[in-house]
């Protein structure tokens, strides 16, 4: 087979220069004087003996004591104030007192009563209007006021929640 074809140079793409390239400097340094001239520690030689938790805190901490420095509780703070004293309006006004509450009566009997009676009299007196006294209209019509009843029970006391 023939040679490869040689590839073309590679092509370098960047965005055009624009003018505050050209007016911003070099980026700021620090002042000499500000940095540490001091040598590296290094690693600090552990003590003899296990490794704890409390002995790693100790190293971390430094000469710093080791825990609750910076806690809530070592300084006073406005919004704390604010808190105690929302607590203590609450407290005088009676919030955090319990109360029995007497239970709210459900008005689902008389509802319940009330819409068996409509739909048993619309059922059974629309058809003896209609039926012109014949017995299996009235037995049909019947039928509609125990189904309604029936109807009304389920969606009464067991569909519908107490809440």
């Amino acid at each position: 087979m023939s040679e490869d074809p040689i590839d073309p140079p590679r092509k370098f793409y960047s965005l055009k220069p624009r003018e505050f390239d050209a007016i911003n400097g070099p980026p700021r340094t620090a002042p000499t004087d500000a940095l540490d001239s001091r040598p590296d520690p290094g690693i600090a030689p552990a003590a003899s003996g296990p490794i704890t938790v409390q002995g790693l805190n100790r190293a971390a901490a430094g000469q710093a004591p080791v825990l609750g420095v910076n806690g809530p509780v070592n300084h006073a703070n406005d919004v704390h104030g604010l808190l105690e004293l929302n607590r203590r309006r609450a407290e005088a006004a009676g919030d955090f007192t319990v109360k029995t509450v007497q239970p709210r009566r459900s008005r689902r009997k008389s509802d319940f009563w009330m819409l068996v009676g409509l739909a048993n009299l619309f059922c059974v007196g629309f058809t003896a209007a209609v039926s012109g006294g014949s017995p299996i209209v009235m037995l049909y019509g019947l039928a509609c006021g125990g189904f309604m009843t029936a109807a009304l029970i389920w969606i009464m006391w067991f569909v519908m929640d107490d809440y």
